[in-house]
């Protein structure tokens, strides 16, 4: 009996065999609800009196499915009707774990494309057969969604790191290589699939999988991807993004350098969520990677990255996303995904830009002012307008009692550090700080942490240093393992290199470097791209004689020149050896440190906010009877600054 319907998916029952028939061939099969609808319904209909096997198969030679209807479900977003978004993901999951728990064999065919849920239709089941046409692929980090369908199951189970490598990259795979890695079973020359079928539906024919031996045929050649698995092992086998970007970067090679530029062209939020969904699910069972998947696809369908991602490939076709900041924050051992409501989003969301939660300038003060005077300035710029007052560190513990008494003497500026010691400041520490700020004074605090430097370290703890992006990712995953953890929209890391700021922008807010020029700072916006806060420190002297201006400048700077975090920046931005030399090149003092009047130290503000940055913290070295205050004063001036009497956002 033929069961045919406008669903685009035909039913047939021929004695023992039963087929579901995908028939939307121009939109290359993609599933749509009503289809998935239809599927659920044809499997459960016949389950009761199930028949001897079921196959699975296309209308069209060269495409099998090309995944679910991805552009309907970035509209849904847009229109804001994503019940139907979470409808469909239900019932397609729903399918997947059908054909895994049938109880007769479901055999799927694959003469042509198969990737995202075409795969779902038919990794689950118990045979793939593909054909010399055959592509497979799970490409969705690409358009920043995830791979989904159960992928953290049968990826995850894939041998070595094969499945993480598919999962991050969205590699296609030929025929050849899908037999090897296992996502299928059998190949069969497309010209024997109707013989193929013919003798499945004999039910004298013997078991399903001696019928599939008498058809399929071996391989002509050895697979591309498994003569390569000593290399994938090796880099994707790291359980983080940036140890994978590290060993690439080790590898060398042609294929390391493509792979590498590959994942630089994927959304950021989809490869961290790709990579612990992953490393989760290899030890769970299909109906709980369902579940955590389904979680995630709500999340991740109605974020910025997912409708950039769609536009870009299958909208407007220009294949270059801009993708934002991520709102990822993690997956909890019992497999919740941990999810940010807030970032860098604009066009009526009511969320906030770092701008509006920080201001564009604030004011950056060390621990080594009096006590009286840190107070009297944190009031100063707060009635001058400055969004925020950022306390540093240093290489001893202490800094949060400084912050407490600014939170308390102040009512409206953000306050936030900048940065906590790493090795002085302990996560437990920073935890309970930040708690108890955000109980006593809502929305004023967040906590800048970073890596210090080894001379630092040496002179006042007695650990032992270690590499920035290292220590960095170490204190990160330690504050996600305190009782009430500190949420990661809270946290800002100083982070210098491309590495770090990857981190950063994965991770937290953002970042806040110190002690970089204009040229730093866009290199920064470019490692963290369009989404993640980036907030540069800037050491400011109002002084219009430029001897006298530099001479300030140089004996601040100079002090720094023997911290290889810091000159590795000044490297990076075009400065050489010799500039280091002798308290730093004139070029070098001018490049870090801004001189002038207030216009002029205004316009390298701007010259930092013009290479993205979204605000700028002002360090003050006051020159001969100069006070703090009055050089505050003469900026907010110069820039117009007035004073909140109530920010929302904070």
């Amino acid at each position: 009996m033929n069961e045919v319907t406008p669903d685009c998916v035909y039913g047939l029952r021929e004695g023992g065999l039963a087929r579901i028939v995908l028939d939307r061939p121009r939109a290359l099969n993609a599933l749509t609800l009503p289809m998935v609808r239809r599927i659920r319904d044809l499997l459960e209909g016949w389950r009761p009196e199930p028949p001897r096997v079921v196959v699975i198969e296309s209308s069209t030679g060269g495409v099998f499915s090309a995944g679910g209807d991805i552009r309907q479900i970035r509209q849904n977003s847009l229109d804001d009707a994503t019940a139907a978004s979470d409808e469909f993901f239900e019932t397609e999951y729903r399918v997947d774990e059908l054909l895994a728990t049938y109880p007769v064999p479901v055999v799927a065919l694959i003469d042509g494309v198969c990737m995202g849920g075409g795969l779902g239709l038919s990794i689950h089941g118990a045979f793939r057969v593909v054909t010399e046409r055959a592509v497979l692929a799970m490409p969705e980090t690409m358009i920043g969604f995830f791979p989904d369908v159960g992928a953290s199951y049968f990826l995850s189970r894939l041998p070595g790191a094969l499945g993480t490598y598919l999962g991050l990259t969205g590699v296609r795979l030929d025929d050849v290589d899908a037999v090897a890695v296992g996502l299928a079973t059998h190949r069969v020359r497309s010209k024997d699939l109707a013989a193929l079928v013919t003798a499945l539906a004999d039910d004298e024919a013997g078991p399903v999988e001696a019928v599939l031996r008498r058809f399929a045929s071996a391989p002509e050649r050895a697979s591309a991807l498994t003569e390569r698995r000593r290399a994938i092992d090796e880099v994707f086998s790291a359980t983080s993004i940036e140890q994978i970007i590290e060993r690439l970067d080790t590898e060398g090679g042609v294929w390391a350098a493509e792979t590498h530029e590959a994942l630089n062209r994927r959304s950021p939020q989809s490869l961290a969520l790709t990579l612990d969904l992953l490393l989760w699910g290899s030890q769970r069972s299909l109906h709980d990677c369902l579940r955590a998947e389904r979680e995630a696809g709500h999340h991740v369908t109605r974020s910025p990255d997912f409708i950039e991602g769609v536009r870009a490939a299958l909208v407007d076709k220009d294949r270059a996303p801009v993708w934002g900041a991520s709102r990822y924050r993690g997956m909890s051992a019992e497999g919740e995904v941990l999810w940010s409501t807030t970032g860098r989003v604009s066009g009526g969301s009511g969320r906030c830009e770092p701008a509006e939660i920080f201001g564009s300038v604030g004011v950056w003060l060390t621990r080594r002012m009096p006590p009286d005077e840190l107070i009297d300035v944190a009031r100063t710029a707060e009635g001058l307008g400055f969004g925020t007052v950022w306390i540093a560190g240093g290489g001893t513990p202490g800094v949060f009692e400084q912050v407490a008494a600014v939170l308390d003497a102040t009512e409206r500026i953000v306050v936030g550090t900048s940065i906590a010691n790493m090795y002085s400041e302990s996560p437990a520490a920073a935890t309970a700080a930040t708690n108890e700020f955000e109980s006593r004074h809502p929305r004023r605090f967040y906590l800048g942490v970073g890596p210090s430097h080894a001379r630092v370290v040496e002179q006042n703890t007695d650990e032992t240093y270690e590499k920035p992006l290292v220590k960095s990712r170490e204190y990160l995953a330690a504050l996600d393992e305190q009782n009430d953890p500190v949420p990661h929209d809270r946290i800002l890391l100083s982070a210098l290199g491309p590495l770090s700021l990857r981190l950063a922008g994965r991770r937290t807010l953002g970042s806040i470097p110190y002690l970089g020029p204009v040229a730093h700072t866009r290199f920064a916006r470019d490692a963290l791209g369009e989404g993640p806060a980036l907030m540069p420190e800037l050491t400011v002297v109002l002084e219009t004689g430029p001897g006298a201006a530099r001479a300030v400048a140089r004996t601040f700077l100079s002090r720094y020149l023997d911290l290889p975090n810091y000159t590795s920046v000044f490297i990076r931005a075009g400065f050489t050896d010799e500039d280091l030399e002798n308290g730093g090149s004139g070029r070098l003092v001018d490049a870090v440190v801004a001189t002038g009047d207030a216009s002029q130290l205004g316009r390298r503000i701007d010259e930092h906010l013009a290479a993205g940055a979204d605000h700028v913290a002002l360090q003050v070295l006051p020159s001969a009877g100069q006070r703090t205050i009055d050089v505050l004063r003469a900026i907010a001036a110069e820039r117009g600054l007035v004073p909140s009497l109530d920010n929302p956002a904070r």
